[in-house]
């Protein structure tokens, strides 16, 4: 391996989608890399204070929500109501935009890393003749019919124990590859347009094909999912990724007294986009306060003022904190199922009460139950006897604490950001090899 090579991290989406690339730019660097992620320019900054370069790909994303008259308030809710939204409205109808934001920056990298939702980046990659990996976050990426993921309401069978229900789930899963083919249809016409091979439908389809790329690794836990028998050849789980945003030192002295003025509080956080106004919140509240415990509530920088007036001495309302440095003072944590919390509250051993309503959510909160660590219960039945009910379940069943204490061992073995980064100098180094061969076979004749 060449010390200083460029290697490109392309990403799009929320924090959620930015912080495991900066996990594995860490990691790079460690291998001697020089790496550099493209992202919106929203993210920049927090890339840049992380001690990464870091490149904007715009248009950017409050820009795009802007466009379409939809708020940072709205956009959860959008796309729970839509899945098609993200990638109709917010990803492809930029793929020019971020592909030209692409050139200068792919131009003399030694590898591209791929997100699924920036189907730019692969063809931008493709273009230069720069391989590429790419990497998955979640299962529910990576189809398969042995271990299928929950997409309400598409009827897989979770836990397949016939080939008849194998069969089911592979019939169900070419019918979502197909959908996902023709939503993806400007990537095509793209890839026609630049003389690229044209998509074919395989088992990670969302937004098109993975397109020769080196590999495809799932950068999660073995623990949610592992390789399944209908998983293409070179398919790897490596593990999750730890990095929750830069630890600057301790807890501020107003959460350190609260937390230090009784027993350890429930967390409540929904990750970093709001879910709109008050209701949610006071629901928060009601249902632990029902439980006889204390609430810490973590919400988006710009809503902590406006929500200061259910502030009480049970009651802390913050905006964001490393949960690795929050998350082992708590007694649980509910959360939205994000698959970076999901990562921290195993880290941390704590039950978890997930409130799913979006994207990967569900399937990571199914997963989570499965494993016996958590409850679910999805966001359109958040009310405050229901959300009271689960927390007791939890509270009160020690097999829960239990199982998600023996875990925390486990997952801190987990170094998925590191294996990937080695796994990216291994195939450097083997193209490195083939071409010097090739060349020395060329000298010969």
């Amino acid at each position: 391996m060449q010390q200083g090579q460029k290697i490109v991290l392309v990403t799009a989406g929320t924090l959620g989608d930015v912080y495991p690339f900066i996990s594995l730019a860490k990691a790079l660097v460690l291998e001697g890399f020089d790496p550099i992620v493209a992202t919106y320019p929203c993210h920049i900054d927090h890339v840049e204070r992380a001690g990464i370069a870091a490149h904007p790909v715009g248009p950017d994303l409050p820009e795009i929500l802007s466009s379409l008259g939809v708020g940072l308030d709205d956009f959860v809710d959008r796309m729970a109501a839509d899945r098609s939204f993200f990638p109709a409205k917010i990803v492809l109808p930029h793929l020019q935009a971020n592909l030209d934001a692409l050139r200068t920056v792919i131009e003399g990298a030694a590898m591209v890393v791929t997100h699924v939702a920036a189907p730019a980046a692969v063809i931008a990659a493709q273009v230069y003749r720069v391989p590429h990996v790419t990497v998955l976050f979640s299962p529910f990426l990576a189809l398969s019919a042995h271990d299928p993921p929950v997409i309400p309401p598409i009827p897989f069978l979770p836990v397949p124990q016939s080939r008849a229900a194998i069969m089911w789930n592979r019939i169900f899963i070419s019918l979502f590859q197909h959908a996902l083919a023709h939503l993806a249809r400007p990537v095509a016409q793209m890839r026609r347009e630049l003389d690229l091979p044209g998509p074919t439908l395989d088992n990670f389809s969302i937004f098109g094909p993975k397109s020769g790329a080196v590999r495809v690794l799932g950068l999660y836990s073995p623990l949610l999912s592992d390789v399944q028998p209908d998983h293409p050849d070179g398919f790897e789980v490596v593990g999750s990724s730890n990095y929750d945003g830069p630890i600057t030192g301790e807890l501020n002295s107003s959460l350190r007294a609260f937390l230090d003025e009784g027993d350890a509080p429930i967390i409540f956080t929904m990750g970093s986009l709001s879910l709109g106004g008050s209701p949610f919140h006071e629901i928060c509240i009601k249902a632990s306060r029902q439980t006889g415990h204390r609430a810490l509530l973590l919400v988006p920088d710009a809503e902590v003022a406006g929500l200061s007036n259910l502030i009480a001495p049970d009651v802390h309302i913050a905006g964001y904190i490393p949960h690795s440095l929050l998350l082992p003072h708590a007694r649980l944590i509910v959360h939205h199922g994000g698959i970076g919390t999901a990562t921290q509250a195993l880290r941390a051993g704590l039950p978890q009460l997930v409130v799913p309503h979006c994207n990967d959510q569900f399937d990571n909160a199914a997963r989570l139950e499965r494993m016996g660590v958590a409850q679910s219960l999805p966001l359109k039945h958040f009310q405050t006897k229901r959300v009271a009910a689960a927390l007791e379940v939890l509270l009160a069943t020690p097999e829960i604490a239990l199982r998600a204490t023996e875990l925390v061992e486990v997952i801190y073995r987990e170094d998925g950001a590191a294996q990937v980064a080695k796994k990216i100098a291994e195939a450097l180094l083997i193209a490195s090899e083939d071409c010097a061969r090739h060349s020395a076979n060329t000298k010969l004749v």
